[in-house]
C-alpha cells in the first residue's frame, strides 16, 4: 500500500488556510480557506520554505512559500519527493504478487500437455520420453518426470506439485522451483535406474514431488516463529510420507492399476532435495538460515 502525507491544514481562525506552520500574524479574517474558496495560499511568512499538499484529484502539489516578506506562492505541479526509504511502488508490489506461481503453472502445463499428446492424441514419439532402463538416453532422466501412465497418476502428482511447488517458489522464486524440480527428478531417475529391475520403464513426477517435499521443509528452517510453525506443519506430513515409502519398499513393490509404484524413486528424489539444499547452503555468500 502506497502511503502519502496528508498534513492537517490548519490556521488560526482560517481552517482552510494552506499552511503547515505560521507566525502570529496569521490571525486576520482575510485569511480565507484557500483550497475551497479562492484557491490562493495564505499571504503569510512561513517557517518552512515549502509544504506538500494533496489535491482532491489525488495528485501531490508543492506550495512554495515566500521567503520573508508577504509575497504569495502558487501551487506548482512538481514530482513529489519520496516519503521515506521504506516507501515502495505499488505497481512493483502487484507485479511481484502476479508472478508468484508462474513457475509451478508452467510445470503443471507441461505435464498436462504431454499427457494429452500421449494418451489422447496417441503420439508414439512421446513414449521416447520414458526412461528405458535397458537402453536409456540422457534426456530421459529428465523427461520421464513429465510423463504419466494414467489420469489418476497425473491427478495425484499434479495436486501435490501445485501445493508444494508453490511453497518452494514463494521462498526461492521461479528459477528456484524449476531448478529443484529438474535436479530432484534426475535424482529420482538415477535411483530408479540403478535399483529397479532392468526390464523396466520409469515415468511420473512423483520423484520430483518428493524432492519438493524435502525442499519445502528445509527452506522454512530459520530462527523465525512463523517459519518454524510452517516447518512443523509441513515436516510432520513429509516425514509420514517418507516413512510409508520406506516401509512399502521393505515390504515389496506396491502395484496400482497394473503399475508398480517406484518407492525407490520417491526416496531418491527426497534425498536429492536434501543434498541440493545442503550444497547450496555451503556456497559462499549464501545467507545461513
Amino acid at each position: 500500500m502506497l502511503q502519502a502525507l496528508r498534513p492537517q491544514v490548519v490556521c488560526a481562525r482560517a481552517p482552510g488556510c494552506a499552511v503547515q506552520r505560521f507566525d502570529q500574524r496569521c490571525q486576520s479574517r482575510s485569511c480565507l480557506p484557500s483550497l475551497q474558496l479562492t484557491r490562493q495560499p495564505c499571504r503569510q511568512s512561513f517557517s518552512k520554505p515549502a509544504g506538500v499538499l494533496r489535491s482532491k484529484t489525488g495528485l501531490q502539489v508543492t506550495a512554495a512559500a515566500a521567503a520573508s516578506s508577504g509575497t504569495s506562492g502558487a501551487p506548482t505541479n512538481q514530482p513529489s519527493q519520496p516519503v521515506s526509504k521504506k516507501s515502495y511502488s505499488a505497481a512493483s508490489a502487484v507485479s511481484v504478487s502476479n508472478t508468484t506461481g508462474t513457475g509451478v503453472f508452467i510445470l503443471l502445463l507441461l505435464n498436462l500437455v504431454i499427457f494429452v499428446l500421449d494418451h489422447q492424441l496417441h503420439l508414439p514419439q512421446i513414449q521416447r520420453l520414458y526412461l528405458d532402463h535397458i537402453a536409456p538416453k540422457w534426456w530421459q532422466f529428465i523427461t520421464c518426470s513429465f510423463c504419466h501412465a494414467s489420469w489418476a497418476h497425473l491427478s495425484s502428482n499434479t495436486f501435490l506439485l501445485y501445493v508444494f511447488g508453490k511453497i518452494v517458489e514463494e521462498e526461492e522464486g521461479l528459477w528456484g522451483v524449476w531448478f529443484t524440480y529438474i535436479i530432484t527428478a534426475v535424482g529420482a531417475s538415477v535411483a530408479s535406474y540403478f535399483l529397479q529391475p532392468k526390464a523396466s520403464i520409469s515415468l511420473g513426477a512423483s520423484g520430483a514431488v518428493f524432492g519438493l517435499f524435502a525442499v519445502s521443509v528445509l527452506v522454512k528452517l530459520s530462527f523465525n516463529l512463523k517459519k518454524l510453525i510452517e516447518c512443523g506443519i509441513l515436516g510432520q506430513f513429509v516425514i509420514k510420507q517418507l516413512l510409508q515409502e520406506a516401509m512399502s519398499m521393505k515390504a515389496g513393490s506396491t502395484v496400482i492399476a497394473g503399475h508398480r509404484v517406484g518407492h525407490v524413486a520417491h526416496l531418491g528424489g527426497a534425498l536429492a532435495g536434501v543434498i541440493l539444499v545442503y550444497l547450496l547452503s555451503r556456497l559462499p555468500g549464501v545467507p545461513k538460515r
